[in-house]
């Protein structure tokens, strides 16, 4: 997780799209045409020896001095190159966000504002690539002035070299491919400048791959939980502390709480409060820092993560559906028949809007969704963790995102197919909470409140009963400005 905190999407995206096109097409075709060419101007050069072994004496200074070329360039050529795809995420990133944006960008006319950032973006990676460009044009014309020499060698040699222990056909063919090795010397350099080039990106895969933080182990065989764990979701955190990575502060301090079997817990707070965070150490997507949270008597932090997390279920606030079908999104590892699919979604009130689609459960879902309402997606959402029959849910302010209409139904889908489930709801909406067994109240990373809602609302100086009172005030004021306005 600390890694998407602390690296730009432009980069990752740099990575996965330019790095792995140059390293699986240009990589191999440079290299390709590299071997190709040397090997042309090896056999031609040996060739000529054969005809004039005097020619050796004069090969070996020219030669030296295309290495030292070689050795001039190559730092100045690599560091172009390095810094080309560097400025390259950038632009990535920017394309990215900007059409991830793209409605709230021209909500607030602020298209001019983003097309001028992406040109300066541009600007400075076009800089990179000609300066790129240029350091290979420079290599290339040293070396025909160095090429020129060998035939001009080859051309005295044949001159000097008497006919009688030279054959004019034998000498005609020297001259022939010491001409070939001064046309082909450049390209050589250019395929052996750009396979050294191109092997940056492949330099920068391989960081990926072996230099980055992994994750725990999926699975710990010694130390599986057992069959129809959590048969109860009893969850206790004792003393958790978090800190997102090393050297910052914890956002989570000392945090101790039970939530007993199928017992409905809102958790509430201010922005930063923490609440999300509670949601992420759960899963172990970040990891803690200290203490220990334990499910049915079971250390979350001994079992591997794919033992953990499939035993969990999470309703995010933004709902995330796959480019697919309607029957990938549910059961992407076909572990349920067609029937449990459609009792899924009767259950979370959308099998009539499946039903609806030309293919119904094999209907096409473009990507993020889009072809769905935010309320569908929620619901479609819903019936996918319903179908993993797990013991415990979180809710990450799943209906922040909705209207008041489609609140409504996700809030009594919730009270219908999760009554068996412990729950934890991260709500943005007061109401909808204010019918759960207890209420966690946040605040900089600490438990300031955890008792019933009842207890909490009679309590006048409760930070609840404040939120709450706080809610209700906005709601009423945004009521009377819009009869103002009608």
């Amino acid at each position: 997780m600390r890694f998407f905190d602390v690296t730009p999407c432009g980069q990752v995206l740099n990575r996965f799209s330019k790095d792995i096109d140059e390293a699986d097409s240009l990589y191999p075709f440079y290299s390709d045409m590299l071997f190709k060419v040397g090997g042309f101007i090896l056999m031609s050069l040996v060739l000529i020896i054969l005809a004039f072994p005097l020619f050796t004496f004069a090969l070996i200074p020219i030669l030296g001095a295309f290495f030292l070329l070689f050795a001039f360039c190559e730092k100045g050529i690599h560091s172009a190159k390095r810094l080309e795809n560097v400025t390259k995420s950038p632009v990535f990133g920017h394309i990215a966000m900007t059409v991830q944006g793209i409605e709230t960008i021209k909500a607030y006319k602020k298209e001019k504002e983003f097309q001028c950032r992406f040109a300066k973006l541009q600007d400075q990676n076009s800089v990179s690539m000609f300066l790129f460009e240029l350091c290979l044009w420079w290599a290339a014309f040293r070396c025909d002035m160095l090429s020129l020499l060998i035939v001009f060698t080859t051309f005295a040699c044949t001159a000097l070299v008497p006919s009688s222990i030279l054959s004019p056909s034998m000498a005609a063919l020297s001259l022939t491919y010491a001409v070939a090795i001064g046309d082909l010397t450049q390209v050589l350099v250019r395929q052996w400048i750009q396979s050294k080039a191109r092997f940056t990106s492949v330099t920068r895969i391989i960081n990926y791959i072996q230099d980055l933080e992994s994750e725990a182990p999926g699975i710990i065989e010694h130390r599986r939980p057992p069959t129809g764990w959590p048969e109860e979701g009893r969850i206790v955190f004792h003393e958790v502390n978090v800190r997102y990575r090393e050297g910052l502060p914890l956002v989570l301090k000392n945090i101790s709480f039970e939530v007993k079997p199928q017992e409905k817990i809102g958790i509430v707070g201010r922005t930063g409060s923490g609440k999300s965070s509670l949601a992420l150490v759960l899963f172990r997507i970040m990891e803690l820092d200290g203490g220990s949270i334990t499910i049915d008597g079971i250390d979350s932090s001994t079992i591997g993560l794919e033992d953990l997390r499939s035993k969990l279920s999470i309703i995010p606030q933004d709902p995330v559906l796959f480019i697919g079908t309607v029957r990938y999104n549910l059961d992407p590892f076909n572990m349920y028949e067609d029937k449990d699919l459609w009792a899924a979604l009767r259950k979370c009130h959308v099998k009539h809007t499946i039903k609806a689609l030309a293919g119904q459960l094999d209907a096409p879902i473009v990507e993020n969704g889009e072809n769905f309402s935010v309320g569908e997606r929620q619901l479609i959402c819903m019936a996918r963790a319903l179908l993993r029959q797990s013991k415990i849910l979180v809710l990450d302010e799943a209906t922040a995102a909705i209207d008041t209409e489609t609140d409504s139904l996700v809030q009594e889908t919730i009270k219908e197919v999760f009554s068996d489930c412990t729950m934890l709801t991260i709500a943005h909406r007061l109401n909808t909470i204010t019918n759960y067994d207890r209420i966690l109240v946040l605040d900089q990373g600490q438990v300031i409140e955890f008792d019933t809602p009842s207890a909490l609302l009679a309590n006048e100086n409760s930070v609840f009963s404040q939120m709450v009172a706080v809610q209700d005030s906005q709601k009423h004021a945004a009521v009377k400005t819009q009869q103002t306005h009608f």
